[in-house]
């Protein structure tokens, strides 16, 4: 996992009784796992190299969830029909959260900035109180009413949790500040897959009023091919798009015909009917966007490879600029 803003490290031993740890779908990995309380954020048709089709994927979560056991819990994000499916049929006991109405808990009267975000948490159709967020983005509230669930159903204070939710500041790669140079304000995130990055373009977006360019390396040849249409429709958020070529090293992957970088900025320009600029290596890209980038800007460098290097080569141009 990321480091953690505020920690330095990824993790902390506490000294509660409870152990949080984040499961990951990824090669069935999170079947390694027995939790009491088991949390499904989403499910998306990620790792398929490895699932093969969506059903592999929902059943992997259902047998991770089937092993909660009887008196245990499953929090499921009711906004994503695939974690509502994954569960069905299960003996477990859950609660469902979302923004959408009808879950268990849900949000209110929220408001959205820059700086991150407040809302009101409605439990069974009563106001429980007011959260402020530290960090921007509907997925973030959706993220939080997961943590407010957990929380209520094992009977942690309130006070508790607000406060614990209004202390945190991130973790690295999501969203992660790297620099303001002359009011260019240069921000890197991990979005590898098109849900994350539209989320993440969207609440860029919405807490801001600056002109938001995106700069996407695609990882994965085979992910590349499977998302292709999905990919093409995740930037509409985005003022400006720069995609770079697809990062492979350590996946194991050789070049799929057809498939690379450019092609990717070709099929995101058929869907949005507008320029996309394809420039394959980091310091292309650096030389483009020191020459495009005005004050007010927002520039985010998104991926699961190496163009994080980008985000702090960026700022050191535009300090020398």
């Amino acid at each position: 996992g990321a480091e953690i803003g505020g920690l330095g490290i990824g993790g902390r031993l506490g000294k509660s009784k409870y152990l949080v740890a984040e499961a990951d779908e990824a090669y069935g990995s999170f079947l390694e796992m027995y939790p009491t309380v088991a949390v499904v954020t989403n499910i998306d048709d990620d790792h398929l190299d490895y699932y093969g089709t969506m059903d592999n994927l929902v059943r992997a979560f259902s047998q991770f969830l089937s092993r909660v056991p009887q008196d245990g819990l499953a929090v499921l994000c009711s906004d994503c029909e695939r974690a509502l499916e994954a569960a069905s049929g299960l003996a477990v006991r859950r609660v469902t959260y979302g923004l959408e109405p009808g879950a268990d808990f849900t949000a209110v009267n929220p408001s959205i900035s820059s700086k991150g975000s407040t809302f009101e948490v409605v439990k069974h159709g009563a106001i429980l109180g007011r959260v402020s967020l530290q960090v921007p983005g509907k997925h973030n509230i959706s993220n939080a009413l997961a943590c407010v669930a957990v929380a209520q159903e094992l009977d942690i204070d309130w006070g508790a949790t607000v406060l614990a939710l209004e202390r945190f500041r991130g973790a690295e790669r999501r969203c992660q500040v790297i620099a303001d140079v002359n009011d260019v304000l240069i921000i890197d995130d991990y979005a590898h897959h098109p849900t994350e990055i539209a989320a993440t373009l969207a609440a860029l977006k919405d807490s801001t009023n600056r002109r938001v360019i995106a700069v996407f390396q695609p990882q994965r040849y085979t992910r590349t091919k499977l998302l292709m249409p999905e990919f093409a429709r995740a930037f509409s958020s985005a003022d400006r798009i720069f995609v770079a070529e697809i990062y492979h090293e350590g996946t194991g992957e050789t070049p799929i015909p057809g498939v690379s970088g450019s092609r990717l900025a070709e099929a995101i320009h058929e869907y949005e009917r507008r320029p996309v600029d394809f420039v394959p290596d980091i310091e292309g890209l650096a030389t483009c966007l020191v020459e495009i980038v005005r004050p007010g800007d927002l520039v985010v460098t998104m991926g699961a490879g190496d163009i994080w290097k980008l985000a702090y080569k960026l700022a050191e141009r535009l300090r020398e600029r």
